[in-house]
Parts: structure tokens; sequence; C-alpha cells
């Protein structure tokens, strides 16, 4: 019997495709009504009428056929628009300024606006439209038609955009006498009165709302270069004819350079024409050859020459105007440009004879946009393939730039955020990906969504309107408890974006102020007051299927030490990503925290503070409580999978020794940290195209995870290369805050002994690479900065392409950062890191993209840097591909042990999973939007290798154990629920 719901959902279906099919009908009916009109007038104001009364098909038109239909809505038809744009029988879709508002205008803007938040607004005066002059009023129709192209070639939703004209009158005596022109009669507007009303304009935009974009289009000469110099410090702004016009040039002239194969300091430039548009190009065009040579802006000056209506501009010239002076050089005059071709030999001429005014030297230097164009023509000039290149086509089609312009907007975004000249929005790790979430897609407002693989719901829609990541974390705290399914679909399909929130780095944030936190602990506390009842407690537990615990003991959390009562939140969240990334059903997961007491005064002074109040129990009570904890767990669930989560390293090493070969069990820091690390070495080899017998490995750090990396390290050489154990362990080596480990030091602590090789001690890091030469560093210190400067030269002198993986989390206690390896290793590292880091954009324009190495990839990201190999993950993150994975595989073989060799497998399954494709892309990991995909495989040959070892049960005789993984991974159930958009979209 059909239920209400699936009744739902099928009719939702239905009205989502009878809507898709309508929009498409409409769609052609519609262009083939445009492409039925002859004259290109007609055309225009067929778009105008449609873009009046059905605003979702007009931009699904221009969208889909921009190549097409741009020509008709701008350029070239609209120079027919502005000339009779108040002859028109046409609704103004812009908002006009008059003097008369004076007082009034930020009301006006707030009314026009409405319930929109406006972005970008582009604003003339209409006194230099093209090439047709002062228009007066009728310059709206450029400002209306430019706003076009946000939308269009960019994504901005057309609901915050805003065009503007400045009517202040008008030079023009033709228009003035024009019965039906409908700007005020007047002539110009000029002086402190002109001024006064753009500065009042200016700071209503301001007023009105926070980061708005604003274009100064077509103003004349004389007052375009002043305003943009007055309000480019103080609102985001740029002028399109000084600005706009050198970035497109200077992109084709990079495009040009492909062609030729020539480099930019060694081309000589002629301009004609001295005014806006050509001082504009020689200014960009200098600031490139400056970006890529290190050359002053004067030296870069002297590469460039212009010509006026008076010839080239030279010293000996005594009537040049102040703009003109920066290129005025010292070489002989000449009369025509035919001459100044024959006698300079250029390598690049371009053509623009525009009047212009005062643009000088200095405007230039204190424009920052100015940069962010430069940027801008070499991510576009890229973008042109060498096919395109090979027929002279310079620059991308018009078609292919609904592709390209993500990738050109994420660009720029990138370096936006790298210059200081913008902020990242939390959470996003990939900004194509957050681009494309952000851009325009019209008409697409289907009443109900159901989406297989993105369940978009209200909580989301306001999860989203929640700004701090400790709201966001108890928001999905607060959900986990209240409707755990909506939870799930959540986590499960918005993993990249929501695991930040209730994993690292929040969880950071969570356990220092657990106590404190209105939320109800998931999990169960065993307590000193527990021995003799633990069994008891579990029994009692509300789940009784349980197949994976998490324990701590919270002395160690994260980077942020000990925590107490307060780990319990770092067993919580690691609890989730069994779920999320392993498959395993929630229900079958306890996290654990055995409050034995805190060392942190702060925590014991605390009246919120609700864990035990004594310091830290140590000797044989504690290790009576964590046996009886051991002991219950077999006895209450025999092939349940334990977790050691954050043990200080006076435990964690014995207790996993004491007890792998009790219970199916293993230690996070010390052995999927090691898998996860070893898996990117294993990749960076592949990259490298050396071999791992090659290799010297130098670990900074030798606490749980340094020894579990040189553990893992020495079993890989003993399976790859035929060597013993023993000689596997010279591959690696330990440095500690006493300097390199080594045979002549005393007191070594056990875990230490294995790695202490007969060579002469170094009493630091430093002295430590130059004496080994490593191929590879490693970082699991805590120590921030320890990759210092020298210590990254070194490893880049006795290295063509070193290795450097500083793992250490949070971001502040990272060994370095990924702009400092790209800088002292001249850009040849293979890097990746424990922490998160932003893109990185090179002197020479390349953004660069940090990879990251964490454990959760043993229950995913990656990104590219140019010639640098990068990848960066808070630590947490990455190992989510090992434990979620092994986790799972553990529970449907019932498996009996966790051995090294295991960590061994799974770090080779990861990086396997890693198409060539992909490394060349300088990614080490497989992709986090790949793991759903990715998962399974691992999850399936994880349990394979746990058959062939003998420690496992398997469930039948004949099956194939990829289909059987995928039966068994948890799905949470659909819920039926309203969708709401991303606000974004």
């Amino acid at each position: 019997m059909v239920t209400t719901v699936a009744r739902q959902r099928r009719n939702a279906l239905m009205e989502e495709s009878r809507f898709t099919m309508m929009t498409i009908l409409a769609e052609n009916a519609a262009m083939e009504t445009v492409r039925s009109i002859e004259k290109e007038l007609d055309k225009y104001m067929y778009m105008r009428q449609l873009h009046h009364e059905n605003p979702n098909l007009y931009f699904k038109l221009l969208i889909n056929n921009a190549q097409e239909l741009l020509p008709v809505v701008y350029a070239p038809t609209v120079g027919q628009v502005y000339l009779d744009y108040s002859k028109l029988p046409i609704h103004i879709h812009g908002l006009v300024i008059r003097p008369e508002h004076r007082g009034n205008i930020y009301k006006r803007l707030k009314k026009w606006s409405g319930r929109h938040r406006v972005r970008v607004v582009v604003v003339t005066d209409g006194e230099r439209v093209l090439g047709l002059g002062d228009l007066g009023f009728n310059g709206m129709a450029v400002a209306e038609s430019k706003i076009l192209l946000y939308t269009v070639m960019a994504g901005v939703n057309p609901t915050v955009c805003m065009p503007c004209c400045l009517d202040v009158g008008t030079n023009n005596e033709t228009l003035l006498a024009d019965p039906t022109y409908k700007g005020i009669r007047q002539k110009r507007l000029e002086g402190p009165e002109y001024d006064d009303l753009v500065d009042e304009f200016m700071n209503a935009v301001k007023s009105l709302h926070d980061h708005t974009l604003l274009q100064f289009e077509d103003f004349g000469n004389h007052n375009a270069f002043r305003l943009l110099e007055r309000y480019a410090p103080l609102q985001c702004s740029f002028n399109d004819d000084i600005q706009g016009t050198a970035c497109i040039t200077l992109a084709g002239v990079f495009s040009a350079l492909r062609i030729t194969g020539k480099s930019i300091q060694d081309q000589r430039v002629v301009v004609l024409g001295a005014g806006e548009a050509g001082t504009g190009v020689g200014q960009l065009i200098c600031r490139a050859i400056r970006a890529e040579t290190g050359m002053t802006m004067e030296e870069s000056l002297k590469r460039c020459f212009f010509l006026d209506s008076k010839g080239l501009i030279c010293n000996s010239r005594t009537d040049l105007q102040h703009h003109k002076l920066p290129f005025a050089h010292d070489v002989p005059h000449i009369s025509t440009l035919l001459e100044a071709v024959t006698q300079l030999k250029p390598t690049i001429l371009v053509g623009a004879s525009t009047q212009g005014g005062a643009f000088t030297k200095e405007i230039v230097e204190i424009m920052i946009t100015d940069d962010v164009f430069l940027q801008a023509a070499k991510i576009l000039a890229g973008m042109t393939p060498g096919d395109l290149l090979q027929d002279a086509q310079l620059f991308p089609t018009i078609a292919d730039m609904k592709d390209l312009a993500v990738h050109l907007i994420a660009g720029l975004a990138e370096f936006m955020v790298a210059s200081g000249l913008g902020r990242q929005p939390a959470g996003v790790t990939n900004w194509p990906d957050y681009i494309k979430s952000k851009m325009y897609q019209p008409g697409v407002t289907p009443a109900l969504v159901v989406e297989k693989h993105h369940v978009v719901t209200r909580e989301l829609y306001i999860l989203r309107q929640t700004y701090t990541p400790i709201q966001r974390y108890l928001f999905l705290r607060h959900l986990q408890d209240s409707q755990p399914d909506i939870f799930w679909n959540l986590m499960i399909n918005n993993a990249e974006e929501l695991l930040p929130d209730v994993y690292t780095p929040t969880v950071g944030d969570a356990c220092l102020n657990y106590c404190s936190l209105p939320i109800n602990s998931r999990g169960l506390y065993i307590k000193e007051q527990n021995l003799g009842t633990i069994l008891k407690e579990l029994q009692n537990w509300r789940h009784q299927d349980i197949r994976v615990v998490v324990v701590t003991d919270g002395e160690r959390v994260l980077g942020l030490g000990d925590l107490g009562a307060g780990g319990m939140g770092i067993s919580e969240g690691k609890i989730i990503l069994y779920t999320v990334f392993g498959g395993v059903h929630p229900e079958h997961c306890l996290p654990i925290c055995i409050d034995v007491g805190t060392n942190k005064e702060s925590f014991l002074q605390d009246a919120e503070y609700y864990g035990v109040r004594y310091k830290r129990l140590r000797g044989e009570k504690y290790d009576a409580l964590i046996d009886e904890l051991v002991q219950a767990l077999k006895k209450w669930q025999p092939h349940v999978l334990l977790q050691f989560e954050d043990f200080g390293n006076t435990n964690a090493f014995r207790i996993l020794d004491n007890y792998c070969n009790q219970i199916c069990c293993f230690n996070d820091d010390i052995q999927a940290t090691a898998c996860i690390t070893l898996a990117g070495i294993l990749n960076s080899l592949r990259i490298t195209g050396k071999k791992l017998e090659e290799q010297r490995i130098l670990v900074f750090g030798a606490g749980e995870a340094g020894t579990g990396i040189g553990k893992i390290v020495s079993l890989a050489v003993v399976e790859q290369c035929g060597l013993t154990y023993e000689e596997a362990l010279k591959f690696c080596y330990l440095v500690d805050s006493h300097g390199l480990v080594c045979k002549s030091r005393s007191q070594l602590a056990p875990h230490k002994l294995p790695f202490a090789h007969d060579i002469v001690h170094q009493p630091d890091l430093l002295s430590s690479v130059i004496s080994v030469r490593p191929t590879v560093l490693i970082g699991a210190s805590a120590v921030v900065g320890a990759f210092s400067k020298e210590v990254l030269v070194a490893m880049s002198e006795c290295n063509d392409r070193p290795v450097i993986f500083p793992l250490s989390n949070p971001t502040s206690m990272s060994e370095c950062t990924f702009e400092e390896a790209y800088k002292y290793t001249g850009g040849t590292a293979v890097f990746a890191s424990g922490s998160p880091f932003p893109s990185y954009v090179t002197v020479e324009g390349k953004t660069l993209y940090p990879s990251q190495v964490n454990n959760a990839y043993i229950s995913f990201f990656s990104h590219f840097a140019s010639s640098i190999v990068i990848h960066s993950l808070p630590s947490a993150v990455l190992k989510k591909y090992v434990f979620g994975p092994v986790g799972m595989a553990a529970v449907l073989t019932k498996c009996k042990m966790i051995s090294d060799h295991l960590f061994l497998t799974t770090a080779e399954l990861i990086a396997g999973a890693v198409p060539d494709a992909r490394l060349e892309s300088g990614m080490l990991f497989p992709a986090f939007s790949d793991m759903k995909e990715v998962a399974p495989h691992l999850i399936a040959g994880i349990c394979e290798f746990i058959m062939k070892t003998g420690q496992g049960t398997k469930p039948s005789d004949e099956f194939d154990w990829l289909d059987y993984v995928k039966e068994q991974m948890y799905n949470p159930p659909d819920n039926e629920v309203p969708a709401f958009p991303n606000p974004s979209t």
C-alpha cells in the first residue's frame, strides 16, 4: 500500500518534472521569437519586455544563450538605445538620483532595494557614454546593460544588482532641446554641488549594506580619476574604463606571449592614445612587468612608449600633461605612429585613442584593485586553450565562459583573501564548489525539492544563518537529540560543510567549555567509584547492540592538553565519523570518557566543572579501572571495536601494548595518524618518482604520533623492500626536545629505543636535518614554527623535491605554514599538513592550495599548488579516511585483533584510491566529494585483508564483499520536509 509520504514524494517529483518541461518549452519558444525578429533594436525591445514580465525566463535565455543574446542587450545594440533611451516605451530598471534628492538619497536607495541586500551597484552620470559623448539621463541605459553582465557572466543574483544614474544635467544641447528627453533640463552640475551629491550617494551606498561593490561607469575624464582616487580606499569600487579595459588588454597580451613564446620582460610596448584607457593599459602592463621581473616601477615604465595627437611623449616636449610625464622618456621626438613603429621596433602595439585626464603614477600606486585586475588578467589569459591560441584567438569564447567563470571567480576570491582584501567564508575549503553554490540559477524553484544526495532542510537553512562555530555546534547537538534522522541526513549528505562544526576545529572549543555548554552528554562516564560495577553500567546503557566504542581519559585532547571530563566531547565527535565515513549505525556506537580527575587547576577551581575534583588518578587504581573496563566490554560485547583516543603519552603506549592482543582495539593517535601519513608518503613518491628504499624519514616529535609513524613506515619498508624489521628501522629517525634520538643518549623512553641508531648526537632539528639529510620531514611536535626558514632551506638543498609534512594541530601549533614551505623551498616541496591553511598567491601570481593529512580518513581533503604539492586538513579530518572504514570492516568481520599490518594495508588502499590524474594535480588523497564512492571499496579491501589473515569471520561462504558492505552501511530514513534553499542562491 502506498504511504502518504511516498505519495507526496511521487507527486513532488512529478510536479518538478512538469515544471522543468514547461521551462524548456518556454525557453525554446522565446528563442524562436527572438530569432524571428529582423531589427536588432526590436530584438532589444522584446528582451526588455521579457525582462519586465518574466525575469526568470529572461535570465535563463541570457545565461544559456549568452553568445547570441549579449550583442542584443549589450554592445553593439545598446549604442542606438543610449541615443534614443528617453524616446523608448520602456520601464526603467534602475534608480535615478537628482540634485533635488539631496538629503534623502539613503531613503531612496533603501526603498528601491526593498527586502533585497544590494551587493553590486553600477553608477554613471552619463557624461561620456561609449564614444557618444554626454547623454545625461540616457546614461541609465549603460548602467542597466552593464549590470546584466554580473548575472550572465558571474552568476550574481539580479535581485541584488542596482543600476543607478546620477542625473545632474547635460551639456548636450540637442538633448536639452528634445521634448522627449526625460532628464533634468539644465547644464551639467559641477564643482562643490556635484561633489556633495556624489558624496552623499557614496555614503548612502556604504550605509545601506556592507561589502557592496560599486562600479563607476562612463564618467567624464575630469571626474573619473579623482572620484576613483577619493573613494577606492573607502568603498570596494573600481572604474571600468580605467581598470577593466586595461585588465582585458593585459590578458590579451599574456595570451599573445603564449603564442610567440616570449616573456613579458622582453617586450617593448607602444600605445597610441595617452588618455584614460591608454594610460590605464600602460600602467597595468608595467605592473605586470614589475611583478614578473622584480623591476622597479620606474624601470618597467621604460618599456612602454605613448603617442598622443602631437607625437611621441618624450622629455624634450614641454606641453605634456601631468599624467603623461611618467611615460616621457629620454628619446628623440617622433611625430607619427609610422615613425615610432619603424624606430622603436615595438613587439606590442596598442590602440587606445580616447581622450584622457590626469592619470598620475601616484593614483595607480594607491589603487589596491589594480593588483586584483592584474591577477584577473593572468587568470583569464591562462584560460585560453592551446588550440585557440594556435588560431591566434587570444581569449576564451563567450560560450566557454559559463564554465570558466567559476574558476576565474574562484581564483580572484583566493587572491583577495590571500592579499587581505577579503575574508574567507567559514567552512569554505573548495572555492569552485562554493562559487557554484552561490551562483544564481534562474527559475529553478519547484515547491518541493527531494534530492537523493543532498537533503536541504529547514534545519540546514537555519544552520547557515548561524554565524559562530560554537552556535552551529550547539544547534547540531540539539538536532541530534531531538531529530536524529534529520541530523544524520544532514551530516551524511553535507559532510564537507558540517564536519567542521561537530568535529575539528570546533570540537576543540567545545571540549574546553564542555561543562558550561547547555548540552546533555551523549556518552557514558566511567569513574573510580564505578570500580566493581562497570559491567552493570554498560548493561544499563540505552542501546545494547554496541559495535564500536571510542574511549578517552581526556589527558591529551588535540593540542589542548588535560581537559578532564571535557574529553567526552572528543569521544562524541570522533564517534560521529564512524557513521559518516564508515556507515556504522549510530545506535551501535558508544562514546566513553574515563573521568579520573585533571591536573588543570583552572578546571578544579571552576564552579561549572562537573568532573571529579582531584588530581589525575595514577598507578594501580588507574590501571585497575582501565582493565575492568576492557574486560567488561569483552564480556558485554565480545566483538566490539575499541578505539583509544587522546590518552597521555605515559599511558597510551602501554595500554595499547597491554590490550592489543586481548580485544579488537587500536590507538587513533599512534596508529591512525601513522596510517594516513604513510598513505601521503606513498603518494608523494608517485609524484617525485622515487622509491621507498631511497627515503630517509626524519620525524620531529617522538611521542605517540611520531613513533607510530616511524613504526608503520618501517613495516612498509619490510614489505616492499624485503628487509628485516631491524634494518627497516634505520630508515627512520626521531628528534625530540633533547635532539636526535641515538644510542649515545641515556634514559630514553622505551618507545623511542627502536629508533636509537648508532649515529652522532645532534642537539636540535636543524643540525639533525643537516646531518641525516632526510628526504621526508614530518612534524608531530606541537612546536609552532619548528620548521624554520633554515630548516626548510636545508631540506631543499639536499632534495630536488623535499617532502614536508607539518602534522601538528591546531593551526596555531603547526611546525610551519603553507606559505613558508613554498617560499623557503623555492616552490619545490611536496607538502601536507595536519591543520588547514589558506591558499597562497606567489609573486608570479600563481594561486596555491594546501593539502591536509589527518587520520579521519581511516574513518578526506586536498588541493593543488602549482609546482608545490600541498595537502592541508586538520589532523583530525584526514584520519576519517582511516578509522571509519577500519571500524566498519572490523564490525562486519567480527575482527579479533587490529594489527599494525592492517593499518599498513589500509594506507596502501588509500594511496591506491588516488588516480594518476589527481596526483598530477598535486592531490595526495581522495577528494572529499568522492568519499561515498571510495569508502565502500576501502572497507571491502580491509575486510578481505582481515579474512586473509585469519582475524575475522565471514558472514557466508559465497558473496561479494563490496556488495555486502554497501548493503550494511547505514543510510538514515528520508524525511519529507519542506526544502529551503541556501540563502546564497
